[in-house]
């Protein structure tokens, strides 16, 4: 009598294929997981950027007068340190033209705010300064400033803050646990 012979997968053939694929999901997922923070720093950039140029736009509307807190002149504003979702819905401002969102912050409920306490005209930018034309969001911290410092300046640190220029940001501690803060001119880089 002939015996057929079966041969199949053994029970550790299957058990190591199936850790097999079960590895390359998890390293998938992980790399998959850092590609999404990576585009998140990226689109933020870019709107920080647009949002840049659409003041730079509106100066130049306005004979290259920034609008600033407390002053009638080249349209300001009363609010201390508005939105700048709040600049863009206010029609008389100007900024809708030029930009329909404000840069957006993907990683918790803050919100971008813009600053200006005496600034009247573009400066050239050369050299960064917390009283010029500014976005800010509060009550970030050192991480999402490195993530994003990497992408518009090219380094990580902190401390060599000292010769930011026009469309660079800078982490500031006047607030807990911190502020990144992004410079803004009509010269642009």
């Amino acid at each position: 009598m002939a015996r057929k012979l079966f041969h199949g997968f053994t029970l550790i053939e299957l058990l190591v294929v199936i850790s097999i694929i079960s590895l390359l999901s998890a390293i998938g997922v992980a790399s998959l997981n850092s590609t999404r923070k990576k585009a998140r720093y990226t689109a933020v950039a870019a709107e920080l950027k647009q949002f840049e140029t659409a003041l730079n736009l509106l100066s130049d509307d306005r004979g290259g007068c920034w609008p600033r807190e407390g002053a009638t002149t080249c349209g300001g504003y009363v609010e201390n340190n508005p939105t700048i979702t709040t600049l863009i819905a206010d029609g008389s401002f100007g900024l809708k033209q030029y930009v329909s969102a404000p840069p957006s912050w993907p990683f918790d409920s803050n919100v971008w705010k813009y600053d200006n306490d005496g600034d009247t005209a573009p400066t050239p930018c050369a050299s960064f300064g917390t009283s010029g034309v500014n976005a800010f969001i509060e009550s970030t911290d050192i991480e999402h400033y490195k993530q994003l410092n990497t992408l518009l300046d090219g380094d990580t640190d902190p401390t060599t803050d000292t010769a930011r220029a026009c469309g660079k940001i800078k982490f500031s501690t006047t607030t807990t646990p911190g502020m990144i803060l992004y410079t803004i001119s009509a010269t642009a880089n």
